[in-house]
C-alpha cells in the first residue's frame, strides 16, 4: 500500500513538473511571439530623403508609435515612471503582494476600489493581451506577469512598457507621445517634460494634454515631489522643473506630398520599412514644396481660361529617383476633384509623342534636313479617310523633319507614321515603357503620334528619361533603400545618336519660333530639351523637357474633363514647366548637351534640305548621323536665262544684252496649290516670241495625276447645310510647263483649269468618276471613282 501511494505521489509529480515545463515553453513561445510583433503596436513614417515625415501611418491599434531602445530613455524619465507607478519593479516577479495587500484592505474598508496593485509587469501583459477586468482575468494578468519576469530581463520588461503605454491622442509609447506633445525625441526631453509625460498612461483621456492641461500639470508635481522625496533629483533640479513653462506642439497633421504618399503605399512601400518603423522616400523636400507652389499660383492665374488643375513630376536623371510629386493643385478641394492623382491618371498626350515617331524615323535611315509634305492629307485608314489638320489650322509646304518636330506640326508627323508603320510605333513606345498601350495597332491608328491613345504622366516622364540617357531606359525609384536592389539602367530604346538628334531639335529655340514665337516659355538660357502637347478639344495641356540633370513633366487641364478655353501647351503647362526648371537650375545652370561619336555637320540649303548649291542664297548647318547624310545639291533653287524684255524664257536666239539669269525656287509639282498661295514667283512657262521657240532645260516631270480626291472616297451631305456651301476641290498634280488643264466629271467635260489646277464641284448624291486631261489632248488619266449620300 505504501508503495503504490509512493509511486502515486511520483506520478503526480512528475505531471507537475511536465505541466510546468509546458506551461514555460508556452509562455516562452506565445509572449515572445505577441511581446516582440511589433506591428500591432509600431507605426509606419513616410518620410522624404531629409529624414522628414511625409505622412504617419497608424498602427493596427489605430495609433501612432515610434520604438525607442532602451538606451536612449533618460534617467529621470525610468525613475519617475518606477516611483509613479510600480517603487518595488526592481524586487518583484511580476506580483507586488505587499501592494496587493494593500489595495485589498483598502478596497474593503472602502467597499469600493480605491487602489489597484498592477506592477508595471502586468500592465505590459494586459497592453499585450485583451483579458477581461475581472477576477479571473486578473489572475491570469498576474500568472503571465510571473513568466514574463522568469524569461525577460527588468530592463526588457521597461523597454516594452515606455513602447507601448497609451499617452492619448491615438498615440503609443513615449517616444510618440515626446514628438507628438513636444515636438522632439524622447533623448532631449527635459526633467519637467518627462515628469508631465509619466502621469498620463494613468488616465489617457482624462489626462489629455490639449484638453486637460492643468490636470496633467498638477500631475506632473506629483511625481516631481516623489523624485525629490526618494533623492532620484536635487533640490535645485525640482526647482528649476517646477519653475519651467512647458508649451504643446499644435496638434497638426503631417500631410506632404498626399499624391505621392497614397500611390507608394498602394504600391506596397509599408512592407518596406525600416526597424524604426520609417519609410525613406526618395522626395525631396525643397524641391516638392517648391513644385506644389508654383502649380498652385500659376493653375490660379489660368482661371479665366478654366484651367482648374494640374500635376508635375520630376526625376534625378543620375539615379532615376523621384524628388518631386504633385497630383494635383489642390488635394482637399472637392470641387475640382483634387484627390485624382493627376501624374497616374489616364489622358490623352497630345503631340507628346511625336519624338519617338520621328525618332523611329531616324532609326530608319531618315534625316533631320528631309522634306515632308505639310500639305492636306487624306489618309486611308480601316475606318475610313483621315484627315489631320495643324493646330493653326494652316499648311506650311515643304517642311524639314527639325521643323516639323519643333513646330509640332500634325500633318508631317501623320506622314511620317505612315511611312514608318503605326506596328512599328506602338512596339517602341510599349518598349519606352507605354505600358497602358494595350490595344492593337489598329485600334489606335495614325492618331497614335497625335496622342489619340491615353497613357500616365509618370510613363511620359520615364519615356523622356530614356532620350535624355542616351536610349537606355531608366527605373524610376520612389524608396531610397531599393538603391542598390534596382539596375539602373535597362535596355537600348533608340541609338545614342537618334537620342542626341531628338534633343537637339527639342532644345532648339530658332527651330520653333516660326509656330511658337520668339521669347516663348520654352526659351532658356541653358540647354533644355522640351516638347509641349495639346490633346483634342483643349482637354489636356503637357510639357515634357529635360537637361543634362532632371526629367520634368507637367499636365494642366481639368479632372472633369471641361475644354479649357483658347490655352495650348505652349502657354498652359509651358510656363508651370518653365518655372520648375529654373528653380532646379537656381543655383547652377546644367551643362550643355554632349554629341556621341557618331554625329556629322554638314552645310545644307535650308529650303530643299539637300547640300548647299552655287545658287541656294542661304545655308544653314544641320547635323547628321554618319553615313546617314545628304548627297545631293539642291534641286530647288534652279537658275533660268529670262528675256528682259517680256520676263519670259530666253531662246538661244535671244541677243545677249536682252538675256540675264534669275534664281527661282522651283518646286515639284506636288507643292503647286501651296506656293501659288503664298504668291511665290514661278519660274515663266512660256518662251520669249522675240527670238527662236526653242526649250531650255526645264525639269523634265511628266507624270500626272488626281491628288484629291481618292480612288473609293465616300461623302456624306449635309442636310442642315445650304446645298451651294456643300463642295470638294478637285485637285490635279501636272508636268511643268502645262498652263491649262481639261476636267472631266462623269465622262463629260466640267470646266478649264489652269495653275494650281483646282476647281470646285458640288456634292450631288449618287456615283461620280472624275478625271482630266491636258490642254488640247483628249488623252485623259485614269477615273476616280467617289460615292455621295
Amino acid at each position: 500500500m505504501k508503495k503504490q501511494v509512493n509511486y502515486q505521489i511520483n506520478i503526480f509529480i512528475s505531471i507537475l513538473v511536465l505541466l510546468s515545463i509546458s506551461t514555460i515553453f508556452y509562455c516562452r513561445i506565445f509572449l515572445a511571439k505577441k511581446m516582440l510583433k511589433e506591428g500591432e503596436f509600431q507605426s509606419t513614417i513616410l518620410v522624404d530623403c531629409k529624414g522628414h515625415t511625409l505622412r504617419k501611418i497608424l498602427s493596427s491599434r489605430e495609433g501612432t508609435s515610434i520604438k525607442i531602445d532602451y538606451s536612449k530613455l533618460p534617467s529621470y524619465l525610468i525613475d519617475a515612471v518606477i516611483l509613479s507607478e510600480d517603487k518595488r519593479f526592481f524586487s518583484h516577479w511580476g506580483i507586488d503582494f505587499f501592494a496587493l495587500s494593500r489595495a485589498l484592505w483598502q478596497n474593503i474598508r472602502g467597499r469600493k476600489i480605491v487602489s489597484g496593485a498592477s506592477t508595471l509587469t502586468q500592465q505590459m501583459v494586459r497592453l499585450t493581451r485583451n483579458y477581461p477586468r475581472t477576477y479571473f482575468g486578473k489572475a491570469l494578468v498576474m500568472g503571465e506577469a510571473f513568466f514574463t519576469e522568469l524569461l525577460y530581463s527588468k530592463e526588457k520588461i521597461l523597454c516594452f512598457y515606455f513602447n507601448r503605454a497609451p499617452y492619448g491622442n491615438q498615440t503609443f509609447g513615449i517616444g510618440a507621445a515626446a514628438k507628438l506633445y513636444f515636438g522632439k525625441p524622447v533623448e532631449q526631453i527635459s526633467l519637467a517634460e518627462a515628469a508631465f509625460l509619466c502621469g498620463i498612461p494613468k488616465s489617457p483621456t482624462l489626462l489629455n494634454p490639449y484638453q486637460h492641461f492643468d490636470l496633467c500639470i498638477h500631475k506632473q508635481k506629483k511625481i516631481l515631489e516623489l523624485l525629490l522625496t526618494n533623492k532620484k533629483i536635487t533640490v535645485e533640479q525640482f526647482k528649476r522643473a517646477k519653475k519651467e513653462m512647458l508649451s504643446l506642439e499644435l496638434k497638426k497633421p503631417i500631410f506632404r506630398a498626399p499624391h505621392f504618399c497614397d500611390w507608394i503605399i498602394k504600391q506596397g512601400a509599408l512592407n518596406k520599412r525600416n526597424k524604426d518603423g520609417k519609410v525613406y522616400t526618395t522626395i525631396d523636400p525643397s524641391i516638392q514644396l517648391a513644385c506644389e507652389g508654383i502649380l498652385r499660383r500659376r493653375i490660379l492665374s489660368l482661371k479665366k481660361a478654366n484651367v482648374t488643375n494640374g500635376s508635375a513630376l520630376v526625376m534625378d536623371l543620375q539615379t532615376g529617383k523621384i524628388l518631386a510629386w504633385v497630383g494635383s493643385a489642390d488635394y482637399f478641394n472637392q470641387k475640382h476633384a483634387g484627390q485624382v492623382n493627376g501624374v497616374i491618371s489616364l489622358r490623352q498626350p497630345g503631340s507628346t509623342l511625336k519624338p519617338f515617331t520621328y525618332g523611329l524615323y531616324l532609326e530608319t535611315g531618315g534625316m533631320l534636313s528631309d522634306l515632308i509634305p505639310d500639305l492636306p492629307l487624306h489618309a486611308k485608314t480601316p475606318g475610313g479617310d483621315f484627315a489631320p489638320r495643324n493646330y493653326d489650322e494652316d499648311f506650311h509646304g515643304p517642311v524639314q523633319v527639325r521643323t516639323a518636330l519643333a513646330c509640332s506640326y500634325n500633318v508631317p508627323a501623320v506622314r511620317v507614321t505612315e511611312k514608318v508603320g503605326v506596328a512599328a510605333l506602338l512596339d517602341k513606345l510599349k518598349r519606352l515603357g507605354f505600358s497602358h498601350l494595350d490595344k492593337t495597332a489598329n485600334y489606335y491608328g495614325l492618331g497614335l503620334t497625335l496622342g489619340s491613345a491615353e497613357v500616365t504622366l509618370l510613363e511620359l516622364v520615364r519615356a523622356y528619361a530614356s532620350l535624355a540617357c542616351a536610349g537606355k531606359t531608366l527605373k524610376e525609384q520612389f524608396l531610397i533603400n531599393e538603391g542598390s536592389n534596382i539596375k539602373k539602367y535597362g535596355e537600348y530604346v533608340f541609338s545614342p545618336q537618334v537620342c542626341y538628334l531628338l534633343t537637339d531639335v527639342l532644345s532648339d529655340s530658332n527651330a520653333r519660333t516660326s509656330a511658337f514665337g520668339s521669347f516663348s516659355s520654352l526659351d532658356f538660357p541653358f540647354d533644355c530639351a522640351a516638347k509641349t502637347g495639346t490633346s483634342k478639344n483643349f482637354r489636356d495641356n503637357w510639357t515634357i523637357g529635360f537637361t543634362r540633370d532632371y526629367v520634368v513633366g507637367v499636365w494642366a487641364g481639368n479632372f472633369e474633363g471641361d475644354p479649357m478655353q483658347g490655352i495650348s501647351g505652349i502657354s498652359g503647362a509651358a510656363p508651370i514647366f518653365r518655372d520648375i526648371m529654373f528653380h532646379l537650375h537656381r543655383k547652377k545652370y546644367p551643362e550643355t548637351f554632349v554629341s556621341p561619336e557618331g554625329i556629322i555637320s554638314r552645310s545644307i540649303c535650308p529650303v530643299s534640305g539637300n547640300l548647299a548649291g552655287i545658287h541656294c542664297p542661304n545655308e544653314m548647318v544641320e547635323k547628321f548621323i554618319s553615313g546617314v547624310e545628304p548627297r545631293t545639291k539642291c534641286n530647288i533653287h534652279q537658275s533660268f536665262q529670262i528675256d528682259i524684255r517680256n520676263g519670259l524664257l530666253a531662246g538661244e536666239d535671244c541677243p545677249k544684252e536682252f538675256v540675264v539669269e534669275k534664281v527661282y525656287e522651283n518646286y515639284p509639282a506636288l507643292y503647286n496649290n501651296w506656293v501659288a498661295k503664298q504668291c511665290i514667283p514661278r519660274p515663266p512657262q512660256k518662251f520669249s516670241n522675240l527670238g527662236e521657240k526653242k526649250l531650255l532645260s526645264l525639269p523634265d516631270e511628266e507624270t500626272f495625276y488626281i491628288a484629291f480626291p481618292d480612288e473609293g472616297d465616300i461623302f456624306c451631305i449635309d442636310p442642315v447645310l445650304r446645298p451651294e456651301y456643300q463642295t470638294i476641290s478637285l485637285k490635279a498634280i501636272v508636268p511643268k510647263g502645262v498652263n491649262k488643264i481639261v476636267w472631266w466629271v462623269n465622262e463629260k467635260p466640267y470646266s478649264e483649269s489652269s495653275w494650281p489646277f483646282e476647281t470646285e464641284w458640288q456634292l450631288i448624291r449618287g456615283k461620280h468618276s472624275f478625271s482630266f486631261s491636258l490642254e488640247k489632248e483628249k488623252t485623259k488619266t485614269n477615273p476616280v471613282g467617289i460615292q455621295v449620300f
